[in-house]
């Protein structure tokens, strides 16, 4: 019996020299492989040992990324849309629930946790104000006609009945529009107060920069043409913005000087039910979209060629994309051609802006966005079929040079700045869509946020940013 006691010695030898030798890096990369090939559990309780080595802390940001969360992630709803933050941080809106159903979620938050239980009320399209405190929202009371034309297009849904479906989701979105209350929330204490729209059909808000005025993109009753409009609770609403062609999208300048906003051939009201789809206004030629620039001081609007307006957050600078159609004769034109065009924007005094200057050109290009000192532009290029990110600077010897960011086979979309060196990028096809932080200075590339739970998808479809 002597050779077996003698084998399990020596077995017992090398398994107790085997377990000496694993060090946390060859554990380290024996579970990353199990990760790699979908073996999930012994690939976690491998990245567990890790942790627990001497150490382990050197391990964790790379498992935490591998794992899918290295930043908290707190999941406020499995039902939800249209999601902001509020400028100061301390809220986060959201909308939640089918057309006819759809409410309004609102939630206090402190870092990594929520503050207070969510407030939830009848409304769409909120929009907090740039002070801090409050936010502006549309309430659309269900009225009898409301209620049978719901009723009405689940009807014609069931029989696949699709040109009566969308009629009727016109109609449904005119009744809306025009019943639409404009309320002004007050965060803190939950009062409220309506602003007088008049007879006007209302489809979105927006702030003043300094909180004091609500602006609204709207219609009177029977015309085809938006306008921007200022609402208050105590006078009739005020037009800002007049000529030919829709006002639509209006953002406010920081500095509160100027306006910008869209202009459009495609009316963006919903017409009265039986009334033909208004393109422009009666007598008007089409001019194709354009970007407008008022300045409230003088009551200026100046416009150009362009679409996709972005706007400096300390207020210096606007950006906006043309697209243009080319000779198709001509070399390096394939029917469309595109440029990125800056213009700076005076801040104080009685200077006015400039003339646009373009800082990036060629091939198909989309989604510019400036860096909040105005001294930057990220946009998406398509690179044959896929979409990259990359910089330019707006002035100096540098603009119009560009600096490529990504470098991935997927695509790369909806840059954002998060600081004047910091982009946040998305990731990816629409199911498998992840966020990534790049640090312009370093080129750093840092996954923030994946999925927590195993799975293999990790679907991103929008979201929103706070101030800080």
């Amino acid at each position: 019996m002597r050779p077996p006691a003698v084998a399990f010695l020596l077995v017992a030898c090398f398994a107790s020299a085997a377990s000496a030798r694993q060090t946390p890096d060859s554990t380290f990369e024996a579970a990353y492989l199990a990760w790699d090939r979908g073996d999930y559990v012994p690939a976690l309780e491998g990245f567990a040992r890790v942790l627990q080595a001497e150490d382990g802390d050197r391990f964790f940001e790379r498992i935490a990324l591998i794992t899918g969360e290295l930043h908290p992630t707190l999941e406020l709803t499995t039902d939800g849309r249209a999601a902001r933050v509020s400028p100061d941080g301390r809220y986060v809106a959201y909308e939640t629930g089918e057309d006819g159903e759809r409410r309004l979620r609102i939630v206090p938050i402190a870092p990594g946790e929520l503050k207070a239980s969510e407030v939830e009320v009848d409304g769409t399209g909120l929009v907090f104000s740039p002070a801090g405190g409050r936010a502006a929202y549309m309430q659309v009371p269900e009225t009898t006609e409301m209620a049978r034309t719901r009723s009405e297009m689940e009807r014609v849904l069931r029989a696949r009945d699709r040109a009566a479906y969308f009629r009727l989701r016109d109609e449904l979105r005119y009744r809306s529009a025009k019943e639409a209350r404009i309320v002004v929330r007050e965060l803190e204490s939950g009062r409220e107060r309506e602003l007088d729209k008049g007879d006007l059909l209302v489809i979105s808000l927006a702030w003043s920069t300094d909180g004091s005025t609500v602006y609204a993109v709207a219609a009177a009753e029977g015309t085809t043409t938006s306008r921007i409009y200022a609402l208050s609770p105590s006078r009739e609403p005020v037009a800002v913005t007049e000529g030919e062609g829709s006002r639509t999208e209006p953002i406010a300048v920081p500095g509160g000087r100027y306006l910008v906003y869209r202009i459009v051939d495609q009316s963006p009201i919903p017409q009265a039910p039986g009334a033909e789809r208004a393109r422009v206004a009666s007598g008007a030629e089409e001019q194709g979209d354009r970007i407008a620039i008022l300045d409230l001081r003088t009551g200026t609007e100046r416009t150009f060629p362009g679409e996709a307006p972005t706007v400096a957050a300390n207020g210096s600078a606007v950006a906006w994309l043309v697209n243009e159609a080319c000779d198709a004769a001509v070399a390096g034109c394939a029917g469309r051609v595109q440029r990125i065009e800056v213009l700076r924007l005076p801040r104080s005094g009685s200077d006015t802006a400039g003339e646009p200057v373009t800082v990036a050109e060629g091939g198909r290009i989309a989604r510019p966005t400036l860096s909040p000192d105005g001294e930057r532009v990220a946009y998406q290029r398509m690179l044959r079929e896929d979409w990259e990110v990359f910089v330019t600077s707006t002035r100096g010897t540098n603009r119009g040079v560009e600096t490529r960011v990504t470098h991935d086979i997927q695509h790369d979309l909806f840059p954002r700045f998060l600081s004047p060196t910091e982009l946040l990028v998305i990731k990816g096809e629409g199911r498998h869509r992840r966020s990534y932080l790049y640090d312009l200075v370093t080129g750093e590339e840092r996954r923030l946020f994946h999925n927590n739970t195993g799975r293999t998808i990790a679907p991103e479809y929008e979201g929103d940013v706070s101030a800080d």
